[in-house]
């Protein structure tokens, strides 16, 4: 039986004494479980260190395959016990594989606060139903060390306790243990700036479970570290809505329950690959048919509206006409008062029964500038005059959408930990005279403001419409305008994958990174599958995973 590596030394993860640092402070151990072992148990002790109180920091150890993919989480913890602890976890479902051990820090850099922890006697306990089993292969380790944190703390913590060689599992009289210790430090450092990875997908990407399998598969492997998953197309539901009915794309019939709930199926199967789920919602949007939609339990928005109030819930043109169903979105109206009510409710509902990671909005805006002049916005806007007689009819519709974007905030605010994003005009107002409308002026769409005003987490600007997607000169411009009016919250700049080389895409990640974006957006998932891009993704700038930056202001 080999003996467990026991002594004084320790070996540290992470800063106990440099401030206003990020760091990745990382050391692992890879090996083979032998295929013929009965039990195998992770075993090892911790000091833990932290200054931080909040979840930006934190130490943790994982295991992951020989790809660097979660495999597991063996503990994660924000702790200042500065206390020996000692932790076991069951390796035994890893049988006959290679796997990695895997111990980190993560320090957030912010203000004075530092995070460390201090790693001994780690070991990997195997028995078999032999009396002198040999191991199918020695562990084996690589390093590649790419920084190193600073600092030297002026004493090292001296562990105390039983020593952990022998685990609280009791072996049956015809196996024996063989512990396989792991010779710490293998030091594997390397900074990994955070930022996030989002790839949109549509309702049409996916229309059973082993769909979405196949989606969160293909974007975990390629190291996106978010998903924006459509849920609400044209008031309909992808999931269990209380206020509006199933979408017609699932079964064939508008109201029909598909027997299955994608968003629940999505946010599952996401979560479990280490990914975040935003549930990806059109906003004004309504219906998509020259037919209207049938009666439908609960009532579908456009029927509901049109009983309680006619035509003036509808987007109304200049010259006083109510928009018509056709074969684009018929689009509500954001003045009348009705329609962000049942918007926001929409947003409560789902947050209420999901557990999702943020909201995602998209359409959020006016259909176009000569939009929405309905008698309600008019009679309110007449209004609002009476006592801001400088107030102009822009103004007041900028105000509307804000006012909604500002609603769905207080929403997600029931869940700190919940993020708000939009996808928004790519051009936010047009200095440069390269489109006729930009969000601003020609859609009324405020992203900029948002962002000054603390009412969202992060904005996608659509960096690939036909004014910027071939111009990258364009492309550098208009991130540069954006992050520079980021008021401290994310940009994430859209990404089209409709190009025929990926050289394209990967520059725009670089230039994205270098005007100090927190992370891109790619639209979208069918197109990564239609240029068959996903292993340039993983082998190139996004060959090393990333975490989704903290929203700090939470």
């Amino acid at each position: 039986m080999a003996v467990v590596r026991t002594g004084s030394w320790a070996m540290r993860l992470g800063i106990t004494d440099q401030s206003d640092a990020y760091s990745w402070s990382s050391v692992y151990q890879q090996m083979t479980i032998p295929e013929d072992a009965a039990r195998v148990m992770l075993s090892f002790w911790y000091y833990p260190l932290s200054q931080d109180s909040i979840d930006y920091d934190w130490q943790e150890a994982l295991i992951l395959d020989t790809d660097l993919q979660f495999l597991a989480r063996v503990m994660k913890v924000n702790s200042d016990s500065q206390t020996w602890t000692h932790h076991t976890f069951e390796l035994t479902a890893y049988k006959g594989q290679t796997i990695i051990v895997y111990f980190n820090v993560r320090n957030d850099g912010g203000g004075n606060l530092k995070t460390a922890m201090y790693l001994d006697d780690v070991s990997v306990q195997v028995w078999c139903q032999t009396i002198t089993p040999t191991p199918t292969s020695t562990p084996t380790a690589t390093t590649t060390p790419t920084s190193t944190p600073t600092g030297t703390p002026t004493s090292t913590p001296t562990p105390t306790g039983t020593s952990p060689s022998t685990p609280t599992w009791t072996p049956t009289p015809t196996e024996t243990p063989v512990t396989y210790s792991l010779y710490l430090p293998l030091i594997w450092k390397h900074y990994c700036p955070p930022e996030a990875r989002a790839l949109w997908v549509t309702r049409w990407d996916y229309s059973n479970p082993e769909d979405i399998q196949e989606v969160v598969n293909r974007a975990a492997n390629a190291n996106f570290n978010i998903i924006f998953f459509q849920v609400r197309g044209q008031a309909d539901a992808y999931y269990h809505s209380n206020y509006e009915p199933w979408a017609a794309r699932l079964t064939g019939t508008l109201g029909q329950d598909p027997g299955w709930d994608p968003l629940a199926t999505a946010v599952e199967l996401a979560h479990a690959a280490g990914l975040e789920l935003h549930a990806w919602i059109n906003i004004y949007p309504v219906w998509l048919r020259e037919t209207p939609p049938p009666s439908t339990t609960p009532e579908h928005m456009y029927n509901f509206f049109n009983e309680l109030y006619g035509d003036n819930w509808v987007q109304w043109d200049d010259q006083g006409q109510p928009m018509q169903l056709n074969t684009y979105y018929l689009w509500a109206s954001p003045g009348h008062q009705a329609v962000p009510e049942h918007i926001v409710q929409v947003c409560e509902d789902i947050v209420a029964n999901y557990d999702v990671d943020g909201l995602h909005l998209d359409r959020i805006r006016y259909y176009r500038p000569e939009y929405s002049h309905d008698p309600v916005s008019r009679a309110r806007f007449a209004d609002a005059k009476t006592t801001d007689p400088e107030l102009t009819w822009e103004e007041w519709q900028r105000s509307q959408v804000t006012a909604l974007v500002s609603s769905v905030y207080e929403v997600i605010s029931s869940k700190p930990d919940l993020m708000l994003t939009a996808a928004v005009w790519p051009i936010y107002q047009d200095q440069w005279g390269w489109i006729t409308w930009d969000g601003y002026s020609g859609y009324y769409q405020d992203s900029q403001g948002w962002m000054e005003a603390e009412a969202i987490d992060a904005i996608a600007p659509m960096l690939y419409t036909i004014t910027v997607q071939d111009y990258p000169d364009r492309f550098d411009v208009l991130v540069r305008d954006f992050v520079s009016h980021a008021n401290g919250r994310h940009v994430w700049p859209g990404i089209t994958a409709d190009y025929a080389s990926f050289d394209e895409i990967w520059s725009r990640i670089e230039m994205a990174r270098q005007a100090g974006a927190a992370g891109q957006a790619i639209f979208s998932y069918s197109l990564v599958n239609q240029w068959d891009y996903w292993d340039e993704f993983r082998n190139g700038p996004y060959a090393v995973p990333a975490e989704v930056p903290p929203a700090s202001w939470k």
